[in-house]
């Protein structure tokens, strides 16, 4: 035998003798008859738990005189509703009484787009020197451009060093703001 045949078999006898014990285990738990059988558990009848009965003792209604008014002197809770129902009927006279409601009126005074709009003028009033500086230059690369083509392909010097030092003022200007 190898080595692994004889491993195995080991084990398989190891398994066989838990089992055993197992099976020893739960006979000893059962309990058993006089005969020495394996009684059968009883089987117990599951029972709610139930209330106290004392409807009876508590009363529906409170206690009222002879008019039909609380002795309590506090307000019912059959009061309450009634005095709620006839309120809300009083309501429902005088609304229909009065003018037609104004829907623009309930509407919210916020647009649908209030919040892509929200500090909008900050951001632009951020951007707007650098956007004129942009515009500016692409001007003046225009100027030049048409320049370059009525001069036969030589840029003015003049009128380029004009240019950057116009552009130069506007840069430091974008700076300040």
């Amino acid at each position: 035998m190898s080595r692994e045949e004889s491993q195995k078999l080991s084990l398989d006898e190891e398994a066989q003798k838990r089992k055993e014990r197992l099976a020893l285990l739960k006979k000893r738990k059962r309990p058993q008859n006089e005969t020495g059988e394996e009684a059968e558990l009883p089987s117990v009848p599951i029972v709610q738990p139930s209330l106290p009965r004392e409807e009876e003792s508590i009363p529906t209604e409170p206690p009222v005189d002879e008019n039909g008014e609380s002795i309590l002197g506090e307000e019912t809770v059959e009061e309450a509703a009634a005095r709620i129902a006839a309120k809300a009927k009083a309501d429902a006279e005088k609304m229909k009484t009065d003018a037609p409601i104004d829907l623009f009126s309930l509407a919210g005074t916020k647009t649908r787009d209030y919040d892509l709009k929200r500090n909008l003028e900050q951001k632009l009033t951020r951007l707007k020197p650098r956007t004129d500086a942009a515009i500016a230059t692409l001007l003046r690369q225009r100027l030049m451009e048409q320049q370059e083509k009525k001069n036969g392909g030589e840029p003015d010097l003049a009128v380029g060093m004009e240019m950057r030092e116009q552009e130069a003022r506007a840069e430091a200007a974008m700076e300040e703001a």
